[in-house]
């Protein structure tokens, strides 16, 4: 919703004026922390924690992505593998 070009159509149609541009601007701001955070996420998972814990970088950087800060810390209560 907050990046579409039908964003900016339904806010009009709410007849929110000046207010509208400045929601649609906070949905993107705050769209675009969230793709950021996911994405620190799936780095630090697959390639700083993972590997500490012999587990597999693909498998974690994925679930890092989909999961985001959860992942990590569901990474960290995992034990170590041999």
């Amino acid at each position: 919703f907050a990046l579409s070009n039908a964003s900016s159509n339904s806010l009009e149609m709410l007849n929110l004026g000046e207010t509208a541009s400045i929601l649609l601007n906070v949905m993107q701001f705050i769209a675009l922390k969230l793709v950021i955070i996911q994405g620190v996420a799936s780095i630090l998972c697959g390639a700083v924690f993972a590997p500490t814990k012999n587990r597999s970088r693909f498998v974690w950087g994925v679930k890092g992505l989909v999961g985001g800060p959860l992942a990590i810390i569901q990474l960290n209560k995992l034990d170590e593998l041999p």
